[in-house]
This record gives C-alpha cells, structure tokens and sequence, in this order.
C-alpha cells in the first residue's frame, strides 16, 4: 500500500484519469479504486482526500475514524449529541 501512496501522489492527474466513463456515459471512475461518481469534482476531491490513504480524523467520544473533516463532524453530532 505504501508504493501505491507514493505513486499516487506524487505524479499529477493524467487527462484520462479525469475523464468520462465509456462504458458509462455522464460516469466518472476512479483509475486507482474502481469507485464511480456522477461528479468530476466528486471524483477529483475523492482522488485527493480518500482514495489509498487511511483516515486521519479521528472521534474524540469513540473509536470512529473519518477520512473526511465534515463527515466527522456530522458523526459527532448525530451519534454523541455534541455539536462542533
């Protein structure tokens, strides 16, 4: 996973990474995971934050942990009852 780290970040998005889905039209894909996002910013923020990487948020009230900063936060909220 660490060579898959390193690769991934340090060479730049290639312009078929960021492209449209052939087999989905209006689909975009990651190249690295296989995930699919109706959004091209949807899978660009997911290629930049989440994908390869292990989550770095970490729950003060529980073993949770988030990837996402806001994804954290609304888990605080709804599951401890505390808002941020």
């Amino acid at each position: 996973m660490a060579d898959f780290d390193q690769t991934f970040m340090k060479k730049p998005l290639k312009p078929q990474i960021m492209s449209q889905s052939k087999e989905m039209p209006g689909a975009y894909f990651c190249h690295y995971c296989g995930r699919i996002y109706k959004w091209r910013t949807s899978m660009l923020k997911h290629q930049r934050l989440e994908c390869g990487k292990e989550p770095q948020f970490q729950c003060p009230y529980c073993p949770k942990r988030s990837k996402q900063k806001g994804n954290l936060q609304q888990h605080i909220k709804t599951r401890h009852g505390v808002d941020s």
